[in-house]
């Protein structure tokens, strides 16, 4: 090679040396500026680099950290669980992603939550040769997450006290009615009726309060053979008195089969609460028409095949909001305060 040749390659390693540095250089700029922390471990659990996002949460100077065990940096149950996600990732040779867990700075007892992801590093050979870890603080994400699912805890306990209220004051506004009625009836056989009906308003109440125990426990309902004919017509006796007069209800009761796998008290109170929301969606009257029939399902991953009894419940009022669709099979579900 000629001299001329030499100066030229030297030239050009010269270059590509600086064009190493420079990368190399921005790599560590990378590598510091960046939010995200990184932790570089070998095998043998040791720590051998960390960034300034890193250093910044432990709190320590990273001189203190390099060299040292997690035992020797962490407490003994969040060392031997950060340990573990690293054996895991060696043995494995595969990445462990999504790992939210407690971190406490060394000498503290702040704690803060982090979204952890590990993959392991190889040698030349491909052997694996250690772990980097990566993370992000979430903590803030976790206490907004948590305050949200608070939010939506007190607004699932005011709809829930607010049905229950609704619900309620509909079995007392069906006594209520019963109850005038019997005081403006001479006929003992009449006041008798009335008397009936309240004691069976009564019960519908008693068997609210079990659904809401039902509810609250997150316990199945009562389910045993009942006459679902039986629950419309004693929704009908309950709400008769309470409807206003210009509002017309028909009973179509087409059904040969009413006797059902339910809960007697949980089937009327649904009745009743629609024939009521008929009501109030009339303010000005109208019709409400109650229909029984039977239906031969064929089958659908919902409901298996057979015989079914169908309960429509149709009024002439305006209908449910499009809004509050996604709700109407909610618990106690209401629009009413």
């Amino acid at each position: 090679m000629s001299e001329s040749g030499g100066e030229e390659r030297l030239a050009e390693l010269r270059e590509e040396n600086e064009q190493l540095r420079q990368r190399l250089s921005e790599y560590q700029t990378i590598f510091e500026s960046t939010p995200i922390m990184f932790w570089y471990k070998d095998t043998k659990n040791r720590l051998l680099r960390l960034n300034r996002a890193a250093a910044e949460l432990e709190g320590v100077p990273p001189s203190k950290l390099i060299g040292r065990r997690s035992e020797d940096i962490y407490p003994p149950e969040q060392a031997a669980a950060y340990y573990a996600d690293d054996l895991e990732v060696i043995r494995s040779g595969r990445p462990r992603l999504g790992i939210v867990e407690p971190h406490t700075k060394p000498g503290s007892d702040e704690v803060r939550w982090l979204s952890v992801g590990k993959v392991p590093t190889r040698s030349p050979e491909g052997e694996v040769n250690g772990v980097i870890a990566f993370a992000l603080d979430i903590t803030e994400e976790r206490r907004l997450q948590g305050e949200l699912n608070q939010r939506q805890k007190m607004e699932q306990i005011g709809r829930l006290a607010g049905g229950v209220a609704h619900d309620f004051n509909n079995v007392l506004c069906a006594i209520m009615g019963c109850a005038e009625v019997a005081l403006r009836q001479r006929d003992r056989d009449d006041v008798e009726a009335q008397l009936h009906e309240i004691l069976k308003g009564c019960q519908r109440a008693a068997g609210l309060t079990r659904q809401l125990l039902a509810y609250a426990r997150q316990e199945p309902l009562r389910l045993e053979p009942c006459d679902a004919r039986e629950a419309v017509r004693g929704a009908l006796a309950l709400a008769t008195p309470s409807l206003h007069a210009s509002v017309q209800v028909e009973l179509r009761d087409e059904a040969e089969a009413t006797v059902v796998l339910g809960d007697l008290s949980a089937l009327q109170s649904a009745v009743l609460n629609l024939l009521l929301n008929a009501r109030d969606a009339m303010p000005k009257g109208g019709e409400v028409r109650v229909t029984l029939s039977n239906a031969d399902h064929a089958g659908c991953e919902e409901l298996p095949a057979g015989l079914y009894l169908q309960i429509e419940v149709c009024d002439t009022g305006q209908g449910i909001g499009e809004a509050h669709l996604p709700h109407v099979f909610d618990p106690f579900f209401t629009t009413k305060g």
